[in-house]
């Protein structure tokens, strides 16, 4: 099995990531670094003090989709029964491998594991249990800013699992096929999960594989960048993958919510704001025959929709800022 680790300039992350990956208990797997282009100095880390590492180094920055592509593909390759998706500002328990590869060798049907994700400066606090996903297409990580606890200790079915630390069975990406590149970032990993889902596999959460996170270091929250693609590619999950009596119930609210806050960004003269809700206006409408024609193919394909009983019914999203500030006072 191979780990896959992608990297965009986060030389300072690299050597406690793998210095991790190097206590891991469970010894069967390689590692492999996808670099994105970085210029920081990365890949000269690498080739000088982590030869053990394959590195995969790419000229420009591809993005979550496409960069983790490039290592899943070279995985299939060299005949990698699992991969480990991990991000490089992480660092993993002893025990995070064994534990995930134990849990999938006990049923062929599970196609995805998630982690357990604990923040890294706040290692008694939950980042990530899975997805949490409501009938607005939202998505957000399932026990963020939570205290980690009982709760947290049982295995469990979920909707979806967090790419910061993804592990997946290769047979079954041979089947659903790899993250759609079109996301570049955010998003991804929920479209893959579903797709999977829908072909009938199990997506499980493995509470005994701990991973810590330094969360959002490649983007910071809140930044341009990020919000763009995050509200741009929940259009493109809600519309390419949930069912029409969802969507068709859904598009009403968010086409209202989007007008509410584009008018709200013209009286205010916030020309920047309004017109990132134009650009992903501009950029869903035109994306929609590509979208329908993916529905048309993955219609054929799916078996299993039983899962959309584990959908939040709800249209709201917890106010994250609010649980994150809750939790750092406690």
């Amino acid at each position: 099995m191979y780990v896959v680790i992608l990297n965009w300039n986060g030389k300072e992350y690299l050597p406690d990531c793998l210095g991790s990956l190097q206590r891991q208990n469970y010894k069967n797997h390689r590692v492999l670094v996808v670099d994105n282009g970085s210029e920081d100095g990365s890949v000269e880390l690498l080739k000088n003090g982590f030869s053990w590492v394959e590195l995969i180094e790419n000229r420009r920055n591809l993005g979550f989709s496409g960069g983790s592509n490039a290592g899943i593909f070279y995985a299939l390759n060299k005949g990698a029964n699992y991969i480990a998706l991990l991000n490089n500002d992480t660092e993993t328990h002893p025990d995070w491998l064994g534990e995930l590869v134990k849990t999938a060798e006990m049923d062929t049907q599970i196609g995805v594991c998630g982690s357990k994700i604990l923040f890294s400066d706040h290692r008694h606090l939950i980042n990530s249990t899975g997805h949490a996903v409501n009938r607005l297409g939202f998505v957000w990580d399932e026990g963020i800013w939570e205290r980690d606890g009982r709760t947290h200790n049982q295995a469990k079915e979920i909707i979806g699992a967090c790419g910061a630390a993804l592990f997946l069975r290769a047979e079954v990406l041979k089947e659903a096929g790899v993250f759609d590149e079109k996301y570049f970032a955010y998003y991804e990993d929920a479209d893959l999960c579903l797709r999977i889902r829908k072909l009938g596999y199990r997506v499980v959460y493995v509470p005994t594989a701990i991973v810590y996170h330094k969360f959002s270091v490649t983007a910071r929250e809140g930044s341009y960048f990020k919000n763009f693609l995050g509200e741009k590619n929940h259009y493109r999950f809600f519309l390419k993958l949930f069912p029409w009596r969802l969507i068709l119930r859904g598009l009403p609210l968010l086409a209202g919510l989007e007008l509410m806050n584009t008018l709200s960004y013209l009286s205010k003269k916030e020309w920047v704001n309004a017109g990132l809700r134009l650009k992903i206006l501009g950029i869903t409408l035109a994306s929609l025959p590509e979208i329908i024609g993916f529905r048309v193919f993955m219609a054929k394909k799916t078996k299993d929709m039983s899962f959309w009983s584990l959908i939040r019914p709800t249209d709201r999203i917890p106010d994250l800022k609010a649980l994150r500030e809750k939790a750092i006072e406690q």
